[in-house]
């Protein structure tokens, strides 16, 4: 699953119709004889997007910028692996890399010197430290993210990472950030954000624990959990999370991943513990609109027959390519055999592996207290 198709499985799928792209169920063989895929037509297959995803393609051109670096390669280039090597002798015989180059300075040279500093606060170590050496190259991440989410559209790029740094303003991320272990000293917004935390997280419906052996933090979402109603705040609890996750894998990986792993645990879930649907369009339109390349991979564990109802109407509204990388996960003897390969005893919950040490219990408080680029 991590590895890039070879140029021949590429090829082939370009010639695919748009409506073969599956979502794949796996289920224990004691309700179903073997691992089967469903069809999910609602998510329609992009092979150039499949094809550089994952690119790593150096921006040693743009060496006339002041503070680039004329060896630096984009963060998921992992030399001497495996995905990296095929994915990098692929683009060359492509011939696109150069012109990838270029539409990505093209992005960045139409921000201002505010937009390029809120680019690079994507990173949460920039964050902390506010190292200006690395400020262009990490804005430079961030329009990679978007033109590559956008399939290579430079204009329509531009559009939506403008947007984007514009609405973290709004949301408010900065106090998000700032809210661990917030007191009366605080400011009245974060001390705002955290009220807003503590109360709707209390159930422990979304929290982030455990890594995966890529060194992804999991974002974990429990939906039986469910404790409101409320839009706003059931949206930044989602963004809080998500903003956790990144900054623990971040910190986990040394910057060299991006991406988060995502759990949905739908144990105890019946039909009373379904959210409106405009709240999970929301949540999923934050997810498209401002996380652009964010996911690796998102795991449906569990999920009941009564989900399958809503899962059909939810699908229109998930992006395309995030929805190509979901998977059902069924019974026990599947998920210990499907994330044995995936996920350490030590980094999973029981619910996730049945040998899984790190405790299912959640204290949000304890949660919101911690450091916010670690893990509960």
């Amino acid at each position: 699953n991590n590895e890039l198709p070879a140029t021949s499985d590429v090829r082939s799928k370009e010639k695919q119709e748009p409506n073969e792209i599956m979502t794949t169920v796996l289920q224990d063989e004691t309700t179903n004889d073997a691992t089967q895929a469903e069809d999910s037509s609602s998510f329609p297959s992009f092979p150039m997007k499949e094809r550089y995803q994952d690119s790593s393609f150096s921006l040693s051109a743009m060496s006339e910028t002041a503070s680039l670096s004329d060896s630096y390669t984009y963060q998921n280039d992992f030399p001497g692996s495996e995905r990296g090597d095929k994915n990098e002798a692929f683009i060359l015989e492509s011939g696109a890399a150069s012109r990838q180059e270029r539409d990505v300075k093209k992005i960045f040279d139409t921000l201002s010197p505010e937009e390029v500093e809120q680019a690079a606060l994507h990173s949460y170590q920039y964050f902390l430290n506010r190292d200006e050496t690395k400020r262009d190259l990490l804005a430079l991440d961030q329009a990679r993210r978007h033109y590559t989410a956008e399939k290579f559209d430079v204009d329509l790029a531009i559009k939506k990472m403008k947007a984007t740094l514009k609405w973290r303003e709004e949301i408010g991320i900065d106090a998000m950030r700032r809210c661990t272990d917030a007191t009366d000293s605080d400011s009245e917004t974060v001390r705002a954000m955290r009220d807003v935390l503590s109360v709707d997280m209390a159930s422990g419906k979304v929290f982030v624990k455990g890594y995966d052996k890529e060194g992804r933090a999991l974002y974990t979402v429990t939906p039986s959990k469910k404790n409101s109603d409320d839009e706003a705040a059931i949206v930044k609890s989602h963004i809080y999370a998500l903003e956790r996750c990144i900054a623990c894998t971040e910190r986990n990986t040394d910057g060299k991943e991006e991406r988060i792993t995502c759990i949905f645990d739908f144990s105890h879930f019946s039909r009373k513990h379904s959210y409106p649907l405009k709240i999970i369009k929301k949540v999923f339109g934050v997810l498209k609109a401002h996380y652009p390349e964010r996911i690796h991979k998102m795991y449906f564990l569990d999920a009941p027959v009564v989900f399958r109802g809503i899962w059909t109407c939810v699908k229109p509204f998930v992006d395309p390519v995030t929805g190509s990388k979901i998977r059902f996960v069924q019974g026990k003897r599947t998920k210990d055999k499907y994330f044995g390969n995936l996920i350490d005893s030590d980094q999973a919950t029981p619910n996730i592996r049945t040998d899984g040490t790190l405790s299912p219990g959640f204290d949000a408080n304890a949660f919101l207290n911690n450091p916010f680029d670690q893990t509960y």
